[in-house]
């Protein structure tokens, strides 16, 4: 090995050896590390206008699945709503049936020969401790494309509210879904009982399939064809 080699190994070995240095020593985790997921925005339910375009947005829905369809756009359908009731499933079922009213699809009062619109109201509610990193000032260059905002204001700077609102909506086929979706919003915590029966959390996923086998069994009783009948 020439002279000139040799000065390249002993400058290789004396940098590997500086970095040793400073290598922080390697350290086993027990458990996986608790990581952020990326930044998202979640809208917050603080009015019945709130509601309203909640039920504009399914029933916008509902009719796109009928434009793709255009031999089911005069076939009727009737609102099922959740029982035991709530403050908010009695408005929402109204706001819901008057949306899908504007939007152009036929809406039939039940028990009319109808396909069922179902939706199943879930309130979740989380312990103490929730946090985000407030103040969190965020601006069109801090966030991603998607998430750009006008200006702060669009952004909350209070608490991470505890409780929050699922609303599933679902038009049954024969064996599958019409349509499916589920809407997530947070809720103010003082407003909770605004979404509770007796202190209960609305949405029983048991008492939907019960209804949904007592209307099959009924819609078969009357000759429905097998197409229209809810899934069991």
């Amino acid at each position: 090995m020439n002279s000139r080699g040799r000065a390249l190994l002993a400058a290789g070995a004396a940098a590997l050896a500086l970095a040793g240095c400073h290598t922080p020593p390697y350290r086993h985790s027990a458990v996986p590390l608790p990581a952020n997921h990326p930044t998202s925005l979640q809208r917050e339910l603080q009015a019945v206008q709130h509601w309203q375009m909640l039920a504009a947005s399914i029933a916008l829905a509902t009719r796109a699945m009928l434009d793709a369809e255009p031999g089911m756009l005069g076939h009727p359908f009737s609102v099922m709503p959740p029982q035991p009731a709530s403050e908010f499933s009695l408005a929402f079922h109204e706001l819901l049936v008057t949306e899908l009213h504007k939007a152009g699809v036929r809406v039939a009062a039940p028990p009319a020969r109808s396909t069922a619109i179902r939706y199943a109201i879930r309130l979740v509610e989380f312990g103490q401790g929730r946090r985000t990193d407030y103040p969190f000032y965020a601006t069109n260059d801090s966030l991603p494309p998607e998430l750009a905002v006008a200006d702060q204001s669009e952004i909350s700077d209070r608490r991470v509210p505890r409780h929050e609102l699922l609303v599933t909506t679902s038009i049954l086929r024969g064996d599958g879904y019409w349509l499916r979706r589920g809407d997530i919003h947070y809720l103010r915590d003082e407003d909770a009982g605004l979404y509770r029966v007796d202190g209960s959390a609305l949405a029983d996923a048991r008492l939907i399939d019960v209804v949904r086998t007592q209307e099959s069994r009924r819609m078969r009783a009357e000759g429905w064809p097998a197409y229209a009948l809810p899934a069991r």
